[in-house]
């Protein structure tokens, strides 16, 4: 009898577990059903494609527990419109997680949503919600609420105080609330982690029972309206590692309880107007960056910030911060960005920040520095921004500043003296040198800068000891000049002989390189098993010289002609010599050297270049021997941009490549990118008067060339091919 009961119960059992199973799979069935209603969008079609019997848990976004039954949704950024069903929860009762930011969700927020008591996280970000928002206190298990980047107006939900399970709370860029104040019983999220309400129309005084809240991590009120000083109990958020409460309208002094933070990584109070610098704040033992620019801090920088070792980022621009920068600033050895500009800073630039040479980013204008430029500078070798303008800085450039390539120089408005380093006036920075009355031109530079320049050319030093020597010089010159003018005429007569009476025109600069002596050798060594590639200008060799170095000859297309009957002779095209004129006078660290060119009737017009060991870009993404990791990937891209940026803004006669692409990035033996072949270039120049253009087509790699121009821009278009 008893058994035949037991048997009887759990034949009941099964038969209501069927049953429920069976309702469930109707409910999810028309969930989906719903969904495929409500929404459009063509990512649907990861749903669609399923078999109608297959189990709903395979879906794309969507998981399963244990019993089949949807526990998460992850729809997000899909690029879907339309409204969710209202009936949500009662489809899908066992709802733990609901993520649909980056979509559509047209009109309020769906209020079904309330219903879903086991819910854990609700994601709804940057859905172009509006309206206002009902009463979620219902959701107790609820711990992430990321409602941020909507249009959502009315009252700010006070009811969040009674989600005391929320770990992490974000409603940044809401404009739309009403005016509000954070309320003293938001204490009561004591688990709270993260707390994110950035622009959305905070007021009043940040409360000190935000103190309380020990398990912040990342405290973000950022683009709102408090003001008042800032609460010290803030201190004893000891694992606090971001405080971002910039552009609000706090006052008065940045609390000595602040260095309790220890763990703090990221603090940003800039845009504020607070008064007073601590010391002991910008030495915190893991913060990595500090931004309290565009305040009005007064103070010194302590010689603590020495103990800063992991701080890349320091930003105290536009405030009153005096005193002497302490040379212990070499310490933060991992500083990339660092901008004290708009202060009253004085004394000497400490020497000791040669240290930092990791900067890439270093300004220091409009302070009262008032020593001489350190040498020690030279020795910033990333440094792209460099900045010491309108101080009171005195002595001369140091030369040793041309090891070091800046995207920007500036030293204007300051009270240097003596020449400026010749690399700095040939790659045009001249402009970075204004208002240094005592400064001038190198004599032979002065072909690079205008009449209505405000250098003066240097005075060319006389010495005693040149004097002595000035008459053994001459008589020397006069005896070696007419053996050098001999000597190219025998040149030339015989060159003339070998290429029946076609001679050669050499051009006037030669890299130590490459010079003379070399022509034969790297005609003789152009043979086929030297070729590297082909292109639609010529064909590059690699020729190895008899000094031991490598370099990369091209060898163009002929662009030589005959002057005229008279002359048996021939010449470089004047379009290609202004050309490559120009280009070999470029020097940058990420722009492929050119060391010399010549022409021969045998061989045609020659381009001899730096050797690059590794190719191009394109081979070294395309079945390269070496896997080009994310790190050098970013070393290319940046390197590349740096070599166009040059070209474009720090070159007498800016240049335009005209066709970027990864076959035209050459790759040096530590992969570092050099930009490469200025066949299609695009040389401007400024005419006075009216704008024209001097030159129409330029040829080009479909898909490389940027496909219009300015019709008013004045440019010069020279090719090699």
């Amino acid at each position: 009898m008893a058994l035949h009961h037991f048997v009887s119960t759990f034949l009941v059992m099964v038969l209501l577990i069927c049953c429920c199973q069976h309702i469930v799979a109707e409910n999810q069935s028309q969930f989906f059903t719903d969904m495929n209603r409500s929404f459009s969008g063509q990512s649907l079609s990861y749903w669609k494609m399923y078999k109608a019997k297959i189990s709903f848990c395979i879906y794309k976004g969507i998981q399963c527990n244990n019993r089949s039954n949807i526990e998460m949704i992850d729809i997000s950024h899909w690029g879907l419109s339309g409204e969710l069903p209202e009936n949500i929860c009662r489809y899908l009762p066992e709802l733990k997680i609901l993520r649909l930011g980056g979509n559509n969700l047209q009109g309020s927020f769906p209020f079904g949503v309330t219903n879903c008591s086991v819910l854990e996280e609700l994601n709804m970000s940057s859905s172009s919600l509006s309206g206002t928002l009902p009463d979620l206190s219902s959701l107790q298990s609820l711990k992430l609420l990321d409602l941020s980047g909507n249009f959502l107006q009315g009252k700010f939900p006070m009811w969040l105080a009674n989600l005391t399970n929320l770990e992490v709370m974000s409603f940044n860029q809401n404009l739309g609330f009403d005016q509000w104040e954070l309320p003293e019983n938001v204490s009561r999220l004591t688990k709270l982690r993260n707390m994110t309400l950035s622009s959305c129309n905070l007021h009043g005084k940040l409360p000190a029972s935000v103190g309380n809240m020990t398990s912040l991590i990342h405290l973000e009120l950022s683009g709102n309206f408090l003001v008042n000083q800032l609460p010290p109990e803030l201190g004893q958020l000891k694992i606090l590692q971001t405080l971002q409460l910039c552009n609000n309208q706090l006052e008065g002094e940045i609390p000595e309880e602040f260095c309790n933070m220890i763990e703090l990584r990221d603090i940003d109070i800039s845009g504020n107007m607070l008064t007073k610098l601590p010391e002991s704040l910008l030495a915190l033992p893991r913060v990595s960056s500090i931004d309290l620019s565009n305040n009005r801090l007064n103070g010194s920088i302590s010689r603590k910030i020495g103990n800063a070792k992991y701080l890349s980022e320091l930003f105290l621009q536009n405030n009153r911060i005096s005193g002497l920068l302490p040379g212990e600033i070499s310490g933060a050895i991992n500083l990339v960005k660092m901008n004290l500009s708009n202060n009253l800073l004085s004394g000497p630039i400490p020497p000791e920040i040669g240290n930092l040479t990791n900067l890439t980013f270093l300004l220091l204008q409009h302070n009262m520095f008032n020593s001489s430029i350190p040498k020690s500078l030279s020795s910033l070798r990333n440094v792209i921004y460099l900045d010491l303008s309108s101080n009171g800085l005195t002595g001369s450039i140091p030369e040793s500043l041309s090891e070091i390539k800046p995207n920007s120089m500036n030293f204007s408005s300051n009270m240097l003296s003596g020449a400026i380093p010749r690399s700095l006036v040939f790659d045009n920075y001249l402009t970075g040198f204004s208002g240094n009355p005592s400064l001038c031109v190198p004599s032979d530079q002065s072909y690079l800068i205008s009449s209505s320049s405000e250098f003066r050319i240097c005075a060319q030093a006389r010495s005693r000891t040149m004097s002595r020597y000035t008459l053994p010089i001459g008589v020397l010159a006069l005896i070696v000049f007419p053996g050098i003018i001999l000597f190219l005429k025998l040149w030339f007569h015989k060159d003339k002989t070998v290429t029946s009476n076609k001679g050669t025109l050499l051009s006037s600069f030669f890299w130590a390189v490459v010079n003379i002596s070399h022509r034969g050798e790297i005609i003789q060594s152009m043979t086929d098993g030297k070729i590297l590639g082909r292109g639609g200008c010529g064909t590059v060799y690699k020729v190895e010289l008899s000094n031991g170095i490598p370099v990369a000859v091209k060898k163009l297309h002929s662009r030589l002609h005959e002057v005229s009957e008279t002359k048996d002779q021939l010449v470089l095209d004047k379009e290609l010599k202004t050309e490559v004129d120009t280009l070999g006078s470029i020097r940058h660290k990420n722009i492929v050297k050119l060391y010399c060119y010549f022409s021969s009737a045998e061989a045609g017009n020659l381009l001899v270049y730096e050797y690059m060991p590794n190719g191009n870009l394109w081979e070294a993404l395309h079945g390269g021997f070496f896997l080009l990791n994310w790190p050098i990937r970013y070393q290319i891209a940046l390197g590349a941009a740096q070599g166009l940026a040059h070209l474009h803004h720090h070159h007498p006669a800016p240049i335009i490549h005209r066709d970027v692409k990864s076959s035209n990035i050459l790759l040096d033996r530590d992969y570092n990118p050099k930009v490469a072949d200025f066949g299609l270039a695009k040389i401007l120049e400024e005419r006075r008067g009216k704008n024209s253009i001097t030159t129409g087509v330029v040829a080009g790699t479909f898909g490389y060339m940027d496909p219009g121009h300015q019709p008013n821009a004045t440019y010069t278009v020279l090719e090699l091919c």
